[in-house]
């Protein structure tokens, strides 16, 4: 996942407004929030963290999703390049797997971020597979080899909150709390595609099978955000103005990030009895370039009610926000990021027509840079089951957990970690089986919960946003056989 950072001038003033509260400014109520949310605002980019809480939550393949990805064990289709290449060893004739993930929707919402008003993220995704394996003498006799083609996470995610409302705060030596009103605008476009081309090879040699996996990948993102902030009016005589200002803050920024890299895995799969097989695949993904631009424009002002400059500053301290423009380029380069993981799965055929399969996805850890939150080792569950329940009808049922990885532990002087989305999935799908293809139809349920959680480097100041995922997928795929 590429990150997003912030212009250092807004970020820089609002960390400073809040370093001065901590020294007296008493923040109740609505206030409260709307200073920590202000500080999330610019140390986050308008709460990145909640912008790229997208996980790659839809798995890929008729059969494999139907089961809720738990394939591991299974893996007799060209979607052996995805969860175990060791499965094409079994298969005993060519075919061509096509899946195509026809609408899929997840909204994430933190309710009553500021005067009330929830701030939700809606994103849309549409992965596909294709892929195809052939098994014949004319190659390598002992060999099956598969080619496979698919974009495991082609998203759109998009936002448009606007609020407003009143909000109060106190400063060192006023008698009372003040009300002032709070406006906010933040528009915000984020685009994802992970595509992968990979070659597999696999060889049984009695009832254990050997897989490879090569192939490369091209990751993109893009964005443009657009935020908008206006508070006031506020009474900042602690901090030398005579009149009450108002607190204006306008930005555009777009980001471009492309990673290319190599795909590597092995896979073994064991018939351990006629009604038991145990797999276990490990892929490794290394990033061989990476790159970002991020390009920003911004200006900010304290303002009066006329809109004219207000000098604020006492005792050598400068006012957060005076009136400023600018803009700027970054360009960031990372090679060698590294992803491994590890699937394991156990497949057992309950009875002759019923089959039922366990998986394990471990992902291990990879560095932070400039581009990547670091990730941290996630462990997830994935249970399926696929029974005939009628001459040409195949029924899946499954479920699986998919926990975020990705957590920033320091930004811009704010230390903050953030358990991003861990979502928890019910999946089904309905085969129709022809004389010499299938049609398979798939629906999910998306549920889950998160948490961005925030505090100072000497812990004065320590907040914790919870927000909600909830969404929907539909699939379409037909296998040839």
């Amino acid at each position: 996942m590429l990150k997003y950072t912030s212009n250092g001038a807004h970020r820089a003033s609002l960390q400073w407004f809040v370093a001065n509260c901590d020294e007296g400014t008493v923040v109740s109520g609505d206030g409260r929030r709307l200073v920590f949310y202000l500080v999330l605002l610019a140390a986050l980019g308008p709460l990145r963290a909640f912008a790229q809480s997208a996980v790659n939550y839809v798995p890929l393949g008729g059969e494999a999703a139907g089961m809720g990805g738990a394939y591991t064990g299974i893996s007799s289709d060209p979607t052996a390049a995805i969860y175990n290449p060791a499965g094409l060893a079994f298969t005993t004739s060519k075919s061509i797997s096509s899946s195509f993930t026809s609408y899929s929707t997840l909204s994430t919402k933190i309710p009553h971020l500021v005067t009330g008003t929830d701030y939700k993220r809606t994103q849309s995704a549409s992965p596909f597979f294709t892929g195809s394996s052939y098994q014949g003498p004319q190659i390598a006799p002992s060999w099956t080899f598969g080619v496979a083609f698919y974009d495991s996470w082609a998203s759109s995610s998009k936002l448009h909150w606007s609020a407003t409302g009143q909000d109060t705060l106190q400063f060192p030596g006023q008698g009372k709390p003040q009300s002032f009103t709070a406006e906010f605008l933040d528009v915000d476009k984020i685009d994802e595609s992970d595509l992968h081309l990979a070659g597999v090879a696999a060889r049984a040699f009695g009832p254990l099978a050997i897989g490879f996996e090569f192939g490369a990948v091209r990751t993109t993102y893009t964005e443009e955000f657009y935020n908008q902030d206006h508070s006031g009016p506020i009474d900042w005589s602690s901090f030398g103005a005579k009149t009450p200002v108002y607190l204006d803050y306008i930005e555009h920024a777009d980001t471009d990030g492309a990673g290319t890299g190599a795909q590597s895995g092995l896979g073994v799969l064991l018939r351990a009895t006629p009604t038991l097989t145990l797999g276990a695949a490990v892929t490794t993904k290394v990033y061989l370039s990476q790159s970002s631009t991020f390009a920003d424009d911004f200006s900010s002002a304290t303002t009066d009610a006329d809109g004219n400059q207000v000098s604020t500053t006492t005792d050598g301290k400068t006012a957060p926000v005076p009136i400023s423009r600018g803009s700027s380029i970054e360009t960031d380069h990372h090679p060698f990021a590294s992803t491994t993981t590890l699937r394991t799965g156990v497949a057992v055929a309950a009875t002759e027509t019923t089959q039922v399969d366990v998986d394990t996805i471990i992902v291990g850890p990879s560095p932070a840079s400039q581009l990547q939150e670091r990730q941290h080792a996630t462990a997830d569950l994935a249970v399926g089951m696929q029974s005939r329940v009628a001459a040409k009808y195949v029924l899946s049922l499954g479920a699986y957990t998919k926990f975020d990885g990705q957590r920033a532990e320091s930004v811009h002087g704010l230390d903050h970690s953030g358990d991003f989305l861990d979502l928890y999935s019910g999946t089904t799908a309905l085969t129709y089986k022809f004389e010499s293809f299938d049609v398979i139809l798939g629906g999910m349920f998306h549920d889950g919960v998160g948490h961005l959680r925030s505090r100072n480097p000497d812990n004065s100041n320590s907040q914790s946003i919870s927000y909600h995922a909830q969404g929907y997928t539909f699939a379409l795929s037909i296998a040839s056989r």
